[in-house]
């Protein structure tokens, strides 16, 4: 999703764009030309690879939270390409790396604004979150060791456009769409969701100024909190739903409540989101709407 989304963008400004994915690109036609498939946990299938990227933007990853605590070695797969994708950049003369990491870093962060230095092992609540320390940590190794120069970005509930994943946002549109009821899990669960165009600039500003923020990590969310409760209620007016919303527990595992202290990003990538959440899901409702065949395969 966020890999379509940033690489139509840079085809759009005039970069030179080689995607590599387990699967053709459905989304971006233009992107798909350039786009080679490959197994990134197949280290040997690296050879097709260009020889010398300007920058590599890696955001793959086995990235749902609820998959990683059913079947732990989905997490270990995003540590063993991780590696892949460094032993690949060993290679290159001038190695730069844009990783897409995750607020799970940051485990139950609390109610307040959570800042980059908030980083904790023992906060930790998912093998997910857990894969995403590793690979931070790896990529700082990697600078020391091997003068690899990252900059990572924490993404935050990352919503809209090219995606038909069970996530929440695609989840709760479906069951609004059809009329069906909503389940919620967590009444008092509060997170900081951003729209996908949102995300893709904090990517390109931070790619515009990569010698200048190189070696830090910095969040990227909305920087506004929402109950799941608000945020189907939304989606039901944006809808026009008849659903009706139901609460269960919080499942296990699952972070309650998260705000992304963005106040970084603001300064060194002058990053400032442009849609609200309900801009945001207007957005994204209207292009779920205008391909409607897609929403019968959120989930699959």
């Amino acid at each position: 999703m966020v890999g379509s989304a940033v690489g139509e963008r840079l085809l759009e400004i005039g970069h030179d764009v080689v995607g590599v994915d387990t699967r053709p690109n459905r989304w971006v036609p233009e992107l798909e030309e350039n786009t080679i498939q490959l197994d990134l946990l197949d280290a040997n299938a690296f050879s097709v690879l260009p020889d010398d990227p300007d920058y590599l933007l890696h955001f793959a990853a086995n990235s749902r939270v609820k998959y990683s605590i059913n079947d732990p070695s989905l997490a270990m797969e995003n540590v063993m390409i991780l590696d892949n994708v460094l032993r690949y950049l060993r290679t290159t003369s001038d190695p730069k790396l844009l990783f897409a990491s995750s607020r799970e870093v940051y485990g139950e962060g609390g109610e307040g604004p959570t800042s980059e230095d908030a980083v904790t092992l023992e906060a930790c609540n998912n093998p997910y979150g857990a894969s995403k320390i590793s690979n931070e940590a790896t990529i700082y190794a990697n600078e020391e060791c091997y003068g690899i120069m990252p900059v990572i970005l924490r993404f935050s509930n990352i919503y809209g456009k090219y995606d038909v994943s069970d996530r929440v946002i695609p989840k709760f549109i479906l069951e609004a769409t059809n009329d069906q009821d909503i389940q919620i899990y967590g009444e008092e669960k509060t997170l900081d969701f951003c729209y996908i165009e949102d995300c893709v600039d904090a990517v390109i500003a931070a790619v515009d100024r990569f010698d200048t923020v190189a070696g830090r990590s910095m969040n990227v969310g909305g920087g506004q909190s929402w109950t799941l409760v608000e945020l189907a209620n939304i989606i039901k007016d944006v809808t026009g739903s008849s659903s009706e919303i139901h609460v269960q527990p919080n499942r296990e595992g699952e972070v309650q409540h998260f705000l992304a202290d963005v106040s970084r990003a603001e300064r060194l990538l002058e990053y400032d989101p442009d849609y609200t959440l309900e801009e945001g899901l207007r957005e994204t409702v209207d292009w779920y709407q205008a391909r409607s065949s897609l929403l019968s395969e959120i989930g699959e």
